[in-house]
């Protein structure tokens, strides 16, 4: 198995599995249907979890618990990560991608991102969501 460039360990901590099932909490309140590929796997994926809403949205859900390298390489990383789902097997679904960082963003990635709300940004058509 790969190991995955942007996370320290792919094994989850006790830490890890609370923050991953308050994250598939929150899409479960609004109703949705999740998959948690990294909670029964007990180590971190590419896409952590994915969430299906409305039988039109496929959101992809990846959680870090920092940013190793805070910069724009780093995070289109994970862009690409997310890009590399096959949308050909996904019928009448429109994909929606989400990151949640545990740290605060850098200040200079900050300039390539837009600021949505205090603590959530855009990259791309990636919402990335710091969790406070």
């Amino acid at each position: 198995k790969r190991e995955s460039k942007y996370e320290e360990v792919n094994k989850l901590s006790d830490e890890d599995i609370a923050i991953l099932k308050y994250i598939k909490s929150q899409f479960e309140k609004k109703g949705d249907k999740v998959i948690d590929i990294s909670l029964k796997n007990g180590s971190f994926s590419n896409v952590d979890m994915c969430s299906i809403s409305d039988n039109k949205y496929l959101t992809l859900i990846k959680y870090i618990k920092k940013l190793k390298v805070n910069n724009l390489e780093f995070l289109e990383d994970i862009y690409q990560q997310f890009d590399k789902i096959e949308k050909d097997k996904i019928k009448n679904l429109t994909i929606r991608k989400v990151l949640y960082i545990k740290t605060a963003i850098d200040e200079e990635l900050k300039k390539f991102l837009i600021q949505i709300e205090s603590n959530i940004y855009k990259y791309k058509d990636m919402k990335i969501v710091v969790l406070v």
